[in-house]
């Protein structure tokens, strides 16, 4: 997405068309927020989201009226890195006894 004042960033070094690239898009977020009634917008950061899942995923289930998965296993949600190895139940109770037969 380009800035809306692009042109007059051309010449500038990378980084700087980078950093105002980024601020521009930002900002016409924030006016596009600002335009929006309340009840129409959830706001929420990435920082947020991987910090608290399951307050976040429960405030957008609220927030749409609609029943995502319920909070029991909301609070067993383990998030992991996309293309990371997910360990199964299975896996899990072998490493486990294992473990226990040091």
């Amino acid at each position: 997405m380009r800035p809306r004042d692009f042109q007059q960033w051309a010449e500038r070094p990378p980084e700087e068309q980078v950093a105002h690239q980024v601020s521009d898009i930002r900002t016409c977020i924030q006016e596009s927020f600002s335009r929006l009634d309340s009840s129409t917008a959830l706001r929420t950061s990435y920082e947020a989201v991987i910090s608290s899942p399951v307050r976040v995923l429960s405030e957008l289930s609220e927030f749409l009226g609609v029943g995502i998965v319920d909070r029991a296993t909301l609070e067993h949600l383990h998030l992991t890195p996309s293309g990371a190895r997910v360990e199964s139940h299975l896996e899990k109770r072998i490493v486990n006894a294992l473990g226990s037969c040091k």
